[in-house]
């Protein structure tokens, strides 16, 4: 069965979301291209520090499945998530979870 987009709907947070990023651009909350807002209650907020923009990932707003945006990596820009207390995970068990799009599947690792 097919995913339909037209009925997805952004995930919300619970007490055990230690991140969750929308990637929207959302200025409202103070989003923009080198700030990541984290939509979870612990503030895991991410930025980019790359010296020039072109080093930062680029928001897409005409290809992305829900919400406002999508963001693209392009193997060379990355964000830094600035507060990693709460991801102090040894021995416990965790989840990461991520939607990805990937442009080439031809590289190798």
């Amino acid at each position: 069965m097919p995913f339909d987009s037209s009925q997805a709907k952004e995930i919300t947070q619970n007490a055990s979301t230690i991140l969750l990023m929308h990637f929207d651009n959302e200025s409202a909350i103070g989003e923009n291209d080198t700030f990541f807002k984290d939509n979870s209650t612990y503030g895991n907020n991410a930025n980019c520090t790359a010296p020039d923009a072109i080093r930062c990932p680029r928001y897409n707003k005409t290809n992305h499945k829900f919400g406002g945006s999508a963001i693209e990596f392009n193997g060379s820009t990355g964000i830094n998530v600035t507060n990693v207390t709460s991801f102090d995970f040894r021995n416990q068990f965790f989840t990461v979870e991520a939607w990805i799009y990937a442009k080439d599947t031809t590289l190798t690792w």
